[in-house]
């Protein structure tokens, strides 16, 4: 059976749900005015969060800045100087997109609205705006409903073991870290002479010989590139490992994020007969 499955998945971000939220008086009652508020305050945040990642700092403009800027200390100029010194000489600077910015920000909306709509209807039917709880507002009668609902969800969520893979790793020729693969972000799957390699970031990879996709074979894989902005990524959330008929058989669930952050979760499952990995 698998242990970490999509549904899984979203109930661990639902548990998260009673810190989300902050009370207020205005998500009573449903206001558009208020939502479209809050919206923009959100996007504000989260614009001015984008702007500052790595790619669009030019750190020549930013080290001019730092040496006129009367409200850091010396102390933090100092700091802040030898991190912008520390950039790349040939650091490639990007355009900052506000048009994909607004994008990614209404997209995340939308990932946001959906997910909390899956709470329990007993909740929902106290939600005044989805909308406005997706933003992170909540009245305090609806934080009142998610706390034990939090806490009881969570509960359940640690009695979720995986009992299998420890046991199937034995069976293994050579020992894997398989079990510690969350983050572990793909970049390319390649099937060569029967086996199935798994490519991931920093040239490290998994082999699954004589190898049969199960499920997920029509799924596409990102080729994420760290080295730009915005770029797509195809990302494990979890992984374990089964014994099936003497086989071994891998279950990867996998999310894919896209340039615009539209998410699709999907599983990988392949059986083969033993697994490796290079670093």
């Amino acid at each position: 059976m698998k242990y970490f499955t999509k549904d899984y998945f979203t109930s661990d971000l639902l548990s998260f749900s009673i810190k989300h939220v902050k009370p207020s008086k205005k998500a009573e009652i449903k206001n558009e005015a208020f939502y479209q508020s809050v919206y923009e305050k959100q996007y504000a945040i989260f614009q001015n969060n984008e702007k500052h990642c790595f790619w669009y700092l030019d750190p020549t403009k930013e080290l001019k800045n730092i040496a006129i800027d009367t409200r850091i200390s010396e102390e933090e100029k100092k700091l802040l100087t030898q991190v912008y010194e520390n950039f790349p000489k040939d650091k490639i600077v990007y355009t900052f997109d506000e048009n994909l910015c607004r994008q990614k920000f209404a997209e995340r909306q939308r990932n946001n609205v959906a997910l909390y709509s899956r709470l329990p209807q007993y909740i929902t039917d106290k939600i005044a705006d989805i909308r406005v709880f997706a933003l992170g507002y909540a009245s305090a009668e609806v934080i009142q409903l998610l706390r034990p609902y939090c806490s009881e969800l969570k509960k359940s969520l640690k009695k979720v073991v995986d009992k299998d893979t420890a046991k199937a790793k034995k069976f293994l020729k050579n020992k894997i870290s398989f079990d510690g693969f969350e983050n572990f972000i793909i970049i390319a799957i390649e099937e060569k002479n029967g086996d199935l390699h798994i490519e991931g970031v920093d040239s490290y990879r998994i082999t699954i010989k004589d190898a049969k996709i199960i499920e997920g074979q029509e799924k596409k894989v990102f080729r994420y590139d760290g080295k730009k902005p915005n770029s797509p990524i195809s990302l494990v959330l979890a992984a374990e490992i089964h014994r099936v008929e003497n086989l071994f058989e891998a279950h990867f669930l996998i999310q894919n994020i896209s340039k615009t952050e539209q998410t699709e979760l999907w599983n990988l499952t392949v059986r083969g007969t033993d697994i490796t990995e290079t670093c």
